[in-house]
Formats: C-alpha cells, sequence, structure tokens
C-alpha cells in the first residue's frame, strides 16, 4: 500500500496533500503584495524545507517571505540575510518529485525559442489568424503553439530519447539558479541535438487557447505511432 501521506508545519499537520495545498493558497492570495509576511514567516520557513532545491533556495539564510506579481501572477518570493532574492515554487513543495515530468520541462524549455519563432511568424503582421483545430480567428493572446498529432511533443520526446538510448532518469538537469524561468538541460551536446531534432521534425500550428487545453489530457498519454527516425546531428 502507498505510504499515507501526513506533514506537519509549524505546528498544522495536513493529512493530504490538498489540505497542504489549501493552506498555501490562502496565504498566497489573502495577503497584499511586496509586504514582508511576518506572520506566516514561520509557516513559509518550513514549508521551503520542502522544495526540491531548498538548499539553494535557502542559501545563507532567509530573512523574509514576500508575494509579488510576475505576468499578471502572484507568487512567493524569499529575501536573504545578505539582500539577496529568489522567487521560489510552492507546488514544488506541495508535489511529488516526479523525474519524467521535470525531464520533460527542461526538454520543452531547450524549444522554447523555436516556438516563439513560430508564433511570431505566424502573426506576422496580422492581429487575427485561424485556429488550425477550429478555424476560429484567435489573437496571438488567445492562442498556445501545439504539436499537431501525431508528432506531439511526448511522441518526438520520447522518440528522440529512444534513438539515443537513454532513459528519463539518464538525464541530467542543470542546478537552478536564482530568478531562473524553468530547468535547463546539463548537458549541452544533447541539448543542441534535441533541438535540431525538434526543428526538423515537429509540426508547430496555432491553436485556440481553450481547445489546447481540451487536448492537454489526451496530448500527455501521447499518440499511438513512431515519430520520424533521423541522425542525430
Amino acid at each position: 500500500m502507498p505510504k499515507r501521506f501526513s506533514l506537519t508545519i509549524a505546528g498544522r499537520t495536513f493529512a493530504t496533500r490538498d489540505e497542504l495545498h489549501e493552506a498555501i493558497k490562502e496565504v498566497l492570495h489573502a495577503r497584499p503584495p511586496d509586504e514582508d509576511l511576518t506572520e506566516d514567516y514561520p509557516f513559509l520557513r518550513e514549508l521551503i524545507n520542502q522544495h526540491p532545491d531548498a538548499k539553494h533556495k535557502i542559501g545563507i539564510g532567509i530573512r523574509a517571505f514576500q508575494i509579488q506579481h510576475v505576468y499578471g501572477s502572484r507568487c512567493f518570493r524569499l529575501f536573504r540575510v545578505d539582500g539577496s532574492s529568489t522567487d521560489f515554487s510552492y507546488l514544488k513543495c506541495v508535489r511529488k518529485f516526479n523525474k519524467w515530468s521535470h525531464v520533460q520541462k527542461a526538454f520543452r524549455l531547450a524549444v522554447f525559442d523555436q516556438v516563439i519563432v513560430f508564433r511570431r511568424a505566424q502573426f506576422n503582421d496580422a492581429f487575427t489568424i485561424p485556429c488550425a483545430v477550429t478555424g476560429k480567428m484567435v489573437t496571438e493572446a488567445e492562442c498556445d503553439v501545439d504539436h499537431a498529432s501525431p508528432f506531439t511533443f511526448i511522441v518526438l520526446l520520447r522518440e528522440f530519447l529512444k534513438m539515443k538510448s537513454l532513459m528519463p532518469e539518464d538525464i541530467k538537469i542543470a542546478k537552478s539558479g536564482d530568478n531562473q524561468i524553468g530547468r535547463r538541460l546539463a548537458d549541452e551536446k544533447l541539448q543542441a541535438e534535441w533541438q535540431a531534432y525538434h526543428l526538423k521534425h515537429a509540426i508547430l500550428r496555432i491553436v485556440e487557447s481553450t481547445k489546447h487545453r481540451e487536448q492537454s489530457v489526451e496530448g500527455r498519454k501521447g499518440v499511438k505511432g513512431a515519430a520520424p527516425k533521423c541522425t542525430a546531428p
């Protein structure tokens, strides 16, 4: 049987991860931004110990926590005693570590620039273009860039790893830096090979954001069929 979840933080015991998640969200959305969270310091200070990069995040020591707005969303930021600061994901403090999930994110980040270039090229000077799935005209703010079936992102990644005879546990992820968005692949040669593979075989398309979210569950499961084979450069 799986081990039952139970975690005590600052004197509060949480029987489920959902309970802990809700308690953190209450702090995140109920407190004013850009002010030291003095009352919540004990809770957040113990919470950060659950982060996979806790040692790096804590550094020389934490002086205070604040809530800040980043790209329209609220997030936690910690301030160290030496004057430096960094953000941290509370979700990483709540969820179980999943290596495959971290590997996917690192490989996605490696081709992020390709996705941005594609998006900009599709819109060019146009204000709206048709969604590749529904045909509805969408603005750049209303769409996502999607990997067209059958070569979804997951299918391409799995085939690339198979071609390289690699398993997720073989992939090394670079250490997180302060204020860094996402985790990067530690192997620059592997990253370059993946970028070339993705550039050659990915079939990108513009899809309405709501439609893309509807398809995301199936996309994560992957689609039957193999990605095209190629010789890595």
